[in-house]
């Protein structure tokens, strides 16, 4: 149950891929009414038909493929080769033996209702990189941005052909470390302020505690924010009861931890470390690949959750800094105290 977050959230992932480094994008409509979107950068393409017009989106051989129909939903011919090698993002799916992969445009379809709505999501082969290997101008060049294709999308619309046009783009890695550093550097510079200016008494040092206790917990609430916003990712109620149920309870050991070492005593500057550490391994080192990726698929603002991630991964430095201080004093106290204890030496004759 622990690790069941960590891969749920640490790759801003849709159900089938991450965003990463390939952008697509419709910069032609087709006609007015017709809205695109894409999931995970160039992985799932979106279409709401607001038009209030029949839509067909023809497949790959002409023939009909989605039929968007205002309000009774949309349909999908299951007589389209596109119905089966669309249910895979590079088309490696069995064909039924009954479905030609030559279907002509005036095959019969046979439609079967796949949503109510008037919106459908599927993985459309023209509009996103089909080969596991990236493009050689790609691989020459990884520091700049590309246009891999131009592309389009034959509709029809009310019968009437049109076609929706689309861009495909490789986009850069974005830096790593502005968030990382500033993030080091800042809240181990609060620690160790908190550390020179106060002082501990005889068994505890609180506000060394509650500080860095305090900046576990706003991490904490970074990643619940997190969670909340992008629990719409996942396409199924069972899919988010079990990431619910997942971060409630690593989240729910974070925090009791952090309950502990919110005293100030030795003991809960351990209870600090091991929250700490948690925070780092399930939210932070597993996702630490979308800092550098160019584009989330995320509902948060891609800064957002970049620093969230990047908190998630340094807060060990501020937490272990307040430990280390922590058990510096713990030792010396417990020499003090040792030093103290023992007898006078009887005085020599």
């Amino acid at each position: 149950m622990l690790a069941a977050p960590a891969s749920a959230l640490a790759h801003g992932a849709d159900v089938d891929g991450v965003a990463g480094n390939y952008r697509s994008e419709i910069v032609d409509p087709g006609v007015d009414g017709l809205i695109w979107s894409f999931r995970g950068g160039d992985n799932l393409i979106e279409m709401t038909n607001d038009t209030g017009r029949e839509v067909i989106v023809v497949g790959y051989q002409g023939e009909p493929y989605l039929r968007f129909v205002p309000g009774a939903g949309v349909f999908r011919n299951s007589e389209s080769p596109a119905t089966y090698l669309n249910d895979d993002r590079f088309g490696d799916v069995p064909i039924p033996a009954d479905v030609s992969l030559s279907a002509p445009a005036d095959v019969l379809a046979e439609w079967v209702r796949v949503t109510d709505g008037k919106s459908y999501s599927w993985h459309d082969h023209r509009a996103h990189w089909m080969s596991r290997t990236d493009p050689p101008a790609v691989v020459a060049d990884r520091g700049s941005d590309h246009l891999v294709s131009n592309y389009e999308i034959p509709l029809q619309v009310a019968g009437s052909p049109v076609a929706a046009a689309g861009e495909l783009r490789w986009l850069a890695n974005v830096a790593w470390w502005p968030p990382v550093v500033a993030l080091t550097v800042g809240l181990s510079a609060v620690v160790a302020a908190v550390a020179f200016t106060t002082r501990p008494t005889s068994d505890r040092w609180v506000p060394l505690a509650r500080v860095a206790t305090g900046i576990v917990l706003l991490v904490v609430a970074a990643n619940i924010v997190r969670v909340i916003v992008d629990l719409d990712k996942y396409p199924t109620t069972s899919e988010r009861l079990v990431i619910i149920i997942t971060t409630a309870v690593t989240l729910g050991a974070i925090v009791a931890l952090c309950t502990r070492s919110w005293r100030g005593h030795p003991g809960g500057f351990g209870a600090l470390a091991v929250a700490a550490l948690m925070v780092m391994l399930l939210y932070g080192g597993e996702a630490s690949g979308d800092m550098t990726a160019p584009q989330l698929d995320t509902s948060l603002p891609d800064f957002a959750l970049r620093w969230t991630i990047a908190a998630s991964y340094t807060v060990v430095a501020p937490t272990m800094l307040a430990v280390g201080i922590g058990a510096w004093w713990y030792a010396r106290t417990q020499r003090d105290v040792a030093t103290t204890a023992q007898p006078a030496a009887a005085p020599h004759t």
